[in-house]
């Protein structure tokens, strides 16, 4: 299932603190073209339940500009605390929560 873009490259991707902005920055600096990331750009979840820190997704980039040699979809990792978030919730009736996410943000610092 793709989700549809967000209104403007300043929002967040799949309830990340990742943006559509923070994406078309990399890929221009990793791959140095001036593409942007066009009006169709979709995302679509992949490996659900793999990742304990991370989601990992396939965006359909829809660039403009000098795409000759960029694919149209990539496949991207994002770090996020909603993935651990979501798969401490699913542990909540077998601990507390304090015991659970004991840090917790000292490892996502590293």
């Amino acid at each position: 299932r793709m989700t549809s873009p967000p209104s403007s490259a300043s929002d967040v991707i799949l309830d990340t603190t990742v943006t559509w902005k923070d994406i078309e920055e990399r890929i221009r600096h990793e791959l140095g073209t001036k593409a942007i990331l066009g009006p169709k750009r979709a995302v679509q979840l992949i490996g659900e339940g793999n990742g304990f820190m991370s989601r990992v997704v396939i965006m359909d980039t829809d660039l403009q500009g000098d795409v000759s040699s960029i694919p149209p979809r990539i496949v991207v990792k994002i770090i996020s605390r909603v993935a651990g978030a979501e798969l401490g919730d699913s542990f909540k009736d077998h601990t507390e929560d304090e015991k659970l996410f004991e840090g917790y943000d000292e490892l996502i610092r590293q």
